[in-house]
């Protein structure tokens, strides 16, 4: 009986001991394995945009990854701000209202959906501790 209880204790003391040595890293069951840098989503964007015959959601769908990409970067890089979600996340959104705009005029979203998601992402950051491309 007190081998178990001490083995138990013991488990429990190294569970301790590997979150600790854990915090201020990225968990990576909550945060993507990398966000592109500004360069590669814009080169990444104007590749698929060049290639030939692309309907309106292709095209859509590029602009959208363009914006994703920013509103993922500035969240991420805003989130140990300690402004309230719905600032950060507005703040983020501003900084990328010109690759939210693009979308748009493709056909994509509209401002709210992008607000929503950089919401989505401050969180994602808070609970995971993820960071922007190059912060890892």
């Amino acid at each position: 009986m007190a081998i178990a209880v001490i083995a138990a204790i013991a488990i429990g003391y190294v569970a301790v001991l590997s979150r600790i040595g854990a915090q201020g890293r990225p968990d990576t069951s909550i945060c993507p394995a990398q966000v592109p840098t500004e360069a590669e989503a814009l080169r990444t964007r104007d590749a698929a945009l060049k290639k030939p015959r692309l309907d309106a959601a292709q095209i859509a769908a590029a602009h959208e990854a363009y914006a994703d990409a920013c509103l993922r970067r500035w969240s991420y890089g805003l989130e140990p701000s300690k402004e309230s979600v719905d600032i950060v996340a507005t703040a983020a959104t501003q900084a990328c209202a010109p690759a939210l705009a693009a979308w748009t005029a493709a056909g994509g979203s509209i401002d709210p959906v992008g607000t929503d998601r950089a919401k989505l992402y401050v969180v994602q950051a808070r609970a995971g501790r993820c960071r922007a491309t190059g912060d890892r």
